[in-house]
């Protein structure tokens, strides 16, 4: 039993505690420093999210002292990570630090802190005159956790740039694995760049989003939540197309014109341009990539929107939800019928939307089922009343007919008042009118469009007896003038004398016996990369991919999905880069 443990600063992290409980101890070794703060034999702790606190909370003098979760939420690097996880992934993490699970590798991973192309942060930073302040008022330094962070140049509280130390985050040769804030340790600027007064205040921004994270309470929300709460922001920036979609290409163009390249190399976020699915597009359809928080930080930076926003479903007033998906909203929608019983109301739930050629505005086109109107409007909905706006009118149907003939016929109303109770000009009213006193003749009842369409009609025969080859594709494309007659007058023999569809045969994948052959493969492909010297290699899904020549099959989140084993095996052998490195010092 630890007989005394050091209090906790604000803002400090477990590890500077830790650390600061080894020099008060006499500096002895780490396994022992570790064996009096745990309790039993333990080999490393993490400085970031250190694991096993069950030990640590049942090896204090008086039990319930300090709450496991007061220590997360103060005193570890999981809140900054939390917002940007899924409910499960939370559980996990806070499962392995509490010491319920045993397998911890995978954290990292999980959190996002590996696996990108983000880098580590290897050794602690500082600020000078935090240190000052700390010496000041609390007679010692410590590390703030604040500023552990890849994206923080600065410290949020004095805005000056951070330093580095010469205190590494992992455990080498020859150092101890406590090491307590001196002014010793302290190396040199975290960034040598000269900046402008507008670069230096990204940072700044950086900076203190990423305090405030830490302080906050924000649950996980996981990928798609955060793309819904993203919603309006990339509506605004013109980032949303057909049915939600979202226009990687004008996203990087944003983020590229906020921040700017010095910025963006700062941060490792550059974007590649000669590569297709850069940073942004696997943040938004990769699961397997991970949630690294500093990509959302960016992200929202380059939309205008501030961090502390996230915790709301809404804007400002008057805008859109942030939950909105697509450039029209979630149906339903309403029918702007001013004929109908349901004007105005979400009774709406069909929505087209397509995207305009020339300059890629999504257009929408809604029908409503219970009185036949069907209108178009161009997009994206930026404010709740864009929800009530119409361009253009395809057919106001039945009921708008019949509402018509009843103001005219039997009230005796003129056009021009027609046209004031229905909202639409008097021309439609005259139009509508007319139409329905003199329908047009139907064209069939006339003798020379029978002969006329029986004679196209032996023409179109003759015309796939002579072409068989021809797909529909085919037809529409190179004898579009042919098509159209028969669209506009006889489109149901039409739609039954086209070729057939040409459905390309699926070949079917035993997905049982591809897992149970992956899984034995994969095992033996493990030992062939552990075994390889020169050079020495990390495992990977990359390097048992290229052993197996097997392409990209394990990269898909839906084909990991159907092979319950191999997923599990790969989560088992798959390095960390920091697993690989520990494994490269012990060889």
């Amino acid at each position: 039993m630890v007989i005394y443990f050091p209090g906790l600063f604000p803002d400090e992290l477990f590890y500077s505690a830790c650390s600061r409980y080894h020099k008060i101890a006499g500096e002895g070794t780490d396994l022992s420093t570790l064996r009096d703060i745990f309790g039993e034999e333990i080999n490393v702790i993490t400085w970031d999210l250190p694991d096993r606190f069950n030990l640590f909370l049942g090896n204090l003098p008086i039990q319930g002292s300090i709450k496991f979760e007061h220590i997360v939420e103060k005193h570890t690097m999981f809140p900054f990570y939390r917002p940007f996880l899924s409910k499960q992934q939370a559980r996990q993490v806070l499962a392995v630090m509490y010491g319920k699970q045993t397998k911890n590798k995978r954290n990292r991973i999980m959190v996002g802190a590996c696996g990108s192309n983000l880098p580590l942060v290897t050794f602690l930073r500082c600020c000078p005159r935090c240190i000052k302040e700390d010496e000041e008022m609390y007679e010692v330094s410590y590390w703030h956790r604040s500023h552990q962070v890849h994206g923080v140049f600065v410290c949020h509280r004095h805005k000056i740039p951070l330093w580095t130390t010469r205190a590494p985050t992992c455990h080498l040769s020859g150092v101890s694995m406590f090491l307590t804030l001196e002014k010793d340790l302290i190396d040199k600027p975290l960034f040598k760049q000269r900046l402008t007064s507008s670069e230096f205040d990204h940072l700044v921004w950086f900076a203190d989003s990423v305090a405030w994270l830490l302080d906050s309470n924000l649950g996980p929300m996981g990928r798609d939540e955060l793309r819904k709460r993203y919603g309006t922001f990339l509506l605004n920036n013109d980032a949303l197309i057909k049915n939600g979609k979202i226009w990687i290409r004008k996203i990087q163009e944003k983020i590229q014109s906020v921040l700017g390249d010095k910025i963006l190399a700062l941060m490792r976020c550059s974007l590649e341009e000669k590569r297709i699915k850069t940073w942004i597009y696997r943040l938004f359809h990769c699961q397997s990539f991970g949630p690294n928080p500093l990509y959302h930080l960016v992200l929202m930076h380059s939309l205008g929107l501030e961090v502390r926003e996230i915790q709301n479903g809404w804007a400002d007033d008057g805008d859109i939800g942030l939950f909105q998906c697509g450039p029209f909203g979630d149906g339903p929608w309403p029918c702007l019928n001013t004929a109908s019983d349901h004007y105005r109301e979400s009774v709406v739930t069909e929505c087209q939307v397509v995207k305009r050629i020339n300059d890629g505005t999504p257009v929408g086109t809604f029908f409503c089922d219970k009185c036949g109107f069907i209108y178009r409007r161009s997009g994206p909905d930026k404010s709740n009343e864009d929800r009530f706006r119409k361009n253009r009118v395809i057919s106001y149907g039945e009921v708008f007919g019949k509402r018509l003939l009843e103001l005219y016929e039997l009230q005796k109303l003129s056009f021009r008042e027609i046209g004031r109770l229905l909202k639409v000009d008097k021309s439609v009213v005259s139009r509508k009118i007319r139409q329905a006193k003199n329908p047009q003749p139907m064209k069939f009842e006339d003798d020379g469009f029978v002969v006329e369409r029986q004679s196209r009609r032996k023409g179109w025969i003759e015309f796939l007896n002579e072409n068989p080859s021809l797909s529909r594709n085919d037809i529409y494309k190179k004898h579009m003038g042919k098509v159209s007659w028969f669209y506009r007058n006889d489109r149901t023999w039409f739609q039954h004398h086209l070729p057939p569809t040409k459905i390309t045969p699926s070949s079917h994948v035993d997905w049982n016996s591809r897992d149970t052959e992956f899984e034995q493969k994969i095992e033996e492909a493990v030992v062939q990369i552990q075994a390889m010297r020169n050079p020495l290699v990390r495992v990977s899904v990359g390097r048992i991919s290229q052993a197996l020549h097997i392409g990209d099959i394990l990269y898909k989140a839906e084909n990991l999905e159907k092979m319950p084993k191999t997923k599990e095996m790969l989560s088992g052998v798959v390095e960390s880069v920091e697993e690989f490195q520990m494994r490269k010092l012990q060889l």
